[in-house]
């Protein structure tokens, strides 16, 4: 099997205590898709197969495959070594090395990673777009204050609704949640 790590390694560099390491890459990529289709296990291959759109498959193909490089370069083995487990709710941890905390997210075209040696991270991209239901997401997804601040300004609404997803988001991955606890248990605010 080639090296497929050769002409990554001097991009990264060691994880040291108190960093966070943010890669992005565009999913959309072809020249990735057979690389990284070629160091997926059976089972995420298998997985691959339930997308129904080919479109969505190969972003998941890219982005899981990026996932197994970059890991593979901090844990310095082969890719196809890298061991992937998921927490109860669903969160993918390394179970080469339980002190790599890693996180990822797709939108539009794009994939972010993020990695750190001290605690769990979470991280969130979203494509500014229109939502036909914003206002239902906004009474759904938001504490008041939120809200409020949210809604202020017409012109601000959508670029603030999707500042405050994403923080939210990215937190409640870090935790190993998810979107899944109500606003009223959690709060943020942007000044």
């Amino acid at each position: 099997m080639k090296n497929t790590l050769s002409k990554y390694d001097s991009m990264i560099h060691p994880l040291g205590i108190d960093e966070v390491h943010i890669w992005k890459v565009k999913i959309e990529r072809s020249e990735l898709f057979y690389e990284c289709k070629s160091i997926l296990s059976d089972l995420e291959l298998k997985k691959a197969d339930f997308f129904k759109f080919s479109k969505d498959r190969n972003q998941y193909i890219i982005s899981l495959g990026t996932l197994r490089i970059l890991l593979s370069n901090y844990l310095g083995i082969s890719p196809l070594k890298v061991k992937l487990g998921r927490h109860s709710k669903g969160k993918p941890y390394s179970l080469d090395d339980r002190s790599l905390f890693f996180n990822m997210s797709n939108s539009g075209g794009l994939c972010v990673f993020a990695f750190s040696r001290d605690n769990e991270i979470g991280v969130d991209i979203e494509k500014k777009r229109n939502l036909s239901d914003l206002q239902d997401l906004i009474k759904k997804n938001f504490t008041s204050s939120e809200i409020k601040f949210i809604t202020q300004d017409q012109n601000k609404k959508l670029e603030r609704f999707f500042r405050f997803w994403t923080i939210k988001e990215a937190y409640l991955k870090a935790i190993g949640e998810g979107m899944r606890l109500t606003p009223d248990n959690l709060e943020f605010s942007i000044e």
